[in-house]
């Protein structure tokens, strides 16, 4: 199981900031950016153990919901809670098991392809293929985007055979090529969808040849086979 950070800063975009190892530390860098792993100037820890994962303040200026963390003192930390340093407020959202390994009964059957967004410079990668999947900001969504303006289950599809297909429920999507609402769409090659209005862009990738090889990712992809 992994924890992410939702990192929220007004008038910045948000974006995602992914804590696996046993023990990462959370804070600045020499140019002042918020960052995981070895900040020059930590204000807190978390650490993971046996998938609970406890947060202990480095500093005075922490706080987890509105309430504040004195240097030295550790708690739990479950999922919606926020954390906040400086400007920055950072919400918790844990993976499932099978977010964190792809999990697909026909993962040994031809793959259709994969899906690719990258938010913040950070590249997630999920592969399609047969069977139903989720996108949007739920925990438990197939592709889980904790980002404000994405709806849960945004884009729900399904793949049957060559058959890619797409719908957004909620509307707020946008079939990026001819720039027309996607209610219900159909296609058997690569396609590109825009939530709207965040304008983050979907893009699903059509395999030229058939694969059906599922192996662990490592890095910031949630969903955990290569392409």
């Amino acid at each position: 199981m992994s924890l992410y950070l939702k990192v929220e800063r007004f008038g910045s975009v948000p974006r995602l900031l992914r804590v696996r190892a046993f023990a990462t530390a959370i804070g600045f860098d020499s140019h002042g950016v918020l960052c995981a792993g070895t900040p020059e100037d930590p204000h807190f820890t978390v650490f993971n153990t046996s998938g609970s994962f406890i947060i202990c303040a480095e500093q005075a200026g922490v706080s987890v919901q509105g309430g504040p963390l004195a240097p030295g003192v550790q708690r739990g930390i479950a999922a919606g809670e926020q954390i906040q340093i400086a400007d920055f407020t950072m919400t918790a959202y844990f993976t499932t098991e099978s977010a964190e390994f792809f999990h697909n009964p026909h993962q040994h059957e031809p793959r259709w392809g994969r899906l690719e967004v990258t938010i913040a410079g950070l590249r997630q990668v999920m592969p399609l293929y047969n069977g139903s999947f989720t996108v949007g900001s739920a925990p438990d969504d197939t592709l889980p985007l904790p980002i404000a303006g994405i709806l849960p289950r945004h884009i729900v599809g399904e793949i049957q055979g060559e058959i890619l297909a797409l719908s957004a429920p909620l509307g707020g999507a946008l079939v990026a090529d001819n720039d027309t609402p996607l209610n219900e769409y159909h296609s058997t090659e690569d396609l590109n969808v825009q939530l709207a209005p965040i304008g983050i862009t979907l893009h699903f990738v059509r395999d030229t040849q058939p694969k059906a090889r599922c192996e662990p990712a490592e890095g910031i992809t949630t969903q955990l086979c290569w392409a």
